[in-house]
């Protein structure tokens, strides 16, 4: 499928990287680079375009994912 998966250093979350792109297309999104943050039920709960840095992306799973 191109989706590996591997620990993320600042959370408890994996981390799926789509190499041939089909599941973002199945998702329906166009634009790349994008971090899509999925609930345990597949539904995307945030969408981050373009180039993120840490601090931006565990501000967004401490926002959606609250402890």
């Amino acid at each position: 499928t191109g989706v590996q998966t591997c620990a993320l250093p600042i959370s408890k979350f994996d981390t799926y990287f789509d190499r041939d792109g089909r599941l973002t297309s199945a998702m329906g999104v166009a634009t790349a680079p994008v971090t899509l943050l999925v609930d345990s039920g597949g539904v995307v709960r945030r969408q981050l375009t373009g180039e993120i840095t840490m601090e931006l992306l565990a501000a967004a799973i401490a926002e959606v994912f609250p402890s």
